[in-house]
């Protein structure tokens, strides 16, 4: 079977600088023919990714769409790569949650799972309604796991008293 070549390019060049976003403050600085900065403009965190995104777009880096299954995984990976850090996490907690590991007693994580389960199956996604009746369960699972920590703490309390 015969593969479409593309251009996405190879996680090894994507630069660093895409694919980290280090530091508290950001800005903008044009620097004069002597090194001297001659304008410099204040960004914040957000404005300082889409910049870097922007940037890598205008110069190609992970602009192509992939046309097959290795293609789709190495396009998600660099993509992941491009994020930050904190938004990275998300996309770590919706993995946990879709495969179930992690707490598989969290009825956060579960809702999660589910609702992501919902948008990629193939009968109509996560509509509201649906996703309500989901919330609905997830609300029954908390406070179920409220009683039952309030129970479990107060047997120890009992244990501990014996």
């Amino acid at each position: 079977m015969e593969t479409k070549q593309t251009n996405q390019p190879k996680l090894s060049a994507i630069p660093r600088w895409l694919a980290e976003t280090p530091g508290e403050s950001y800005s903008l600085t044009m620097f004069g023919p002597g090194g001297e900065s001659v304008q410099d403009i204040d960004l914040t965190r957000d404005e300082y990714i889409d910049l870097k995104q922007c940037l890598a777009e205008m110069r190609g880096i992970g602009t192509d769409i992939p046309e097959t299954a290795t293609d789709a995984r190495a396009h998600l990976v660099a993509e992941i790569n491009a994020l930050d850090v904190y938004y990275a996490q998300y996309i770590e907690i919706a993995l946990r949650a879709a495969k179930n590991e992690g707490s598989p007693t969290s009825p956060a994580l579960t809702f999660i799972g589910d609702v992501l389960e919902l948008e990629i199956g193939k009968d109509g996604g996560a509509t509201p309604e649906r996703v309500l009746g989901i919330l609905r369960i997830f609300e029954d699972n908390w406070k179920a796991m409220v009683l039952n920590s309030k129970d479990f703490q107060e047997r120890m309390e009992r244990a501990t008293k014996a």
